[in-house]
């Protein structure tokens, strides 16, 4: 499947350490999943420690992000790279080593 990279502004709220939904200013969201984070799920060890990572990352901003979409997943969300004024938080998760 072919996809075209796009990029945008917007509001993001992290279910994990890896995956939420971005939210438009009409208050739309479609499920997304960071491209190359591989985080612990809900119940799993480590799972709060990787929200609260990725949350405190994205909170000095109010949970406003530019989002680079790459593609699709199986699941059908969509794959981002999302970045701030700290700079991209797919590499600075990969940083603290989740990946």
């Amino acid at each position: 499947m072919s996809f075209e990279t796009t990029k945008f502004e917007t509001f993001v709220k992290f279910y994990d350490g890896d995956s939420g939904s971005l939210i438009d200013i009409n208050n739309h969201s479609k499920m997304f999943r960071l491209c190359n984070i591989r985080t612990p799920e809900f119940g799993q060890p480590g799972y709060k420690k990787a929200k609260n990572e990725v949350n405190g990352m994205v909170g000095r901003y109010g949970g406003r992000v530019t989002a680079e979409v790459v593609g699709m997943d199986e699941y059908h969300r969509l794959l981002v790279f999302l970045s701030n004024k700290d700079g991209c938080i797919n590499q600075r998760m990969i940083k603290k080593g989740y990946c």
